[in-house]
């Protein structure tokens, strides 16, 4: 019985229909029992955050999504290990920034946003455009930034973006608690040639708790920026991130 079993499975016995059949429902089922989703709690945030994604080979591939207190606060998509399309950031169930990238490289229109949800900025990398809301002229909208002709860097990140990360991700040292430290801890970043960040240094200091909790949280923020020009050519420059640890006093 069990014989004649196999042989009605067996595809030549079909011809190559059965043939293209068999090995198209082997990759089928192989393929899916590589690709999983994963879900786990992220050691780069708070102890609230969770990160969904799925995972071919351990390699991330495919939908990525990290929920804050159970919303949601990014949503994006990997492909072969590598950040890959369309990437949106939510702060308090409002989009913040939506991003492109191919392959792990930044790509197409970036979009920024306020807290009122209006575009603020956005830049274009298939283009190398840089514009600014205009608010003052109603039918143009926005204005281009001239970036050779700027003497500063130009963040590819709103306020509202990195203002959103820190609150949610910041976490009051219990040291600074039982002190009632409290106060706004200045960071300066050294922005390289190429719009990269080569230092992060404290300029404005509250205690060395809230300090070191500043710092490295804001290391976790994924910063761009243009880069500031002088004569024409790109140079270093300097950005200063403030971060707010408000007053709490313990009962």
């Amino acid at each position: 019985m069990n014989s004649k079993i196999l042989m009605t499975t067996d595809p030549y016995k079909f011809g190559r229909q059965g043939l293209l059949f068999f090995f198209t429902l082997l990759f089928c089922t192989h393929t899916k029992s590589q690709i999983k989703w994963m879900e786990k709690d992220s050691g780069n945030y708070n102890n609230l955050s969770v990160i969904r994604y799925q995972e071919k080979n351990a390699v991330k591939n495919g939908p990525f999504e990290i929920f804050t207190n159970g919303v949601l606060v990014q949503k994006g998509f990997y492909k072969n290990g590598y950040k890959d399309s369309s990437w949106t950031y939510y702060c308090n169930g409002k989009i913040a920034a939506k991003k492109y990238y191919t392959l792990g490289k930044p790509s197409g229109k970036w979009t920024f946003y306020d807290s009122s949800g209006f575009a603020s900025s956005l830049f274009d990398f298939d283009t190398n455009h840089f514009f600014v809301a205009d608010r003052k002229n109603a039918k143009k909208k926005y204005a281009q930034i001239i970036l050779t002709d700027t003497h500063e860097n130009h963040p590819l990140f709103s306020d509202f973006e990195v203002t959103c990360f820190l609150e949610n991700n910041l976490q009051y040292p219990k040291k600074a608690l039982s002190k009632e430290e409290h106060g706004w801890v200045e960071i300066q970043l050294h922005i390289d040639k190429v719009g990269g960040v080569k230092e992060y240094r404290i300029s404005t200091s509250v205690s060395p708790s809230l300090d070191q909790e500043a710092l490295q949280k804001a290391k976790l923020f994924p910063f761009h920026f243009l880069p500031a020009y002088k004569d024409g050519k790109a140079v270093e420059s300097w950005y200063v991130l403030k971060v707010k640890f408000p007053q709490i006093f313990l009962q």
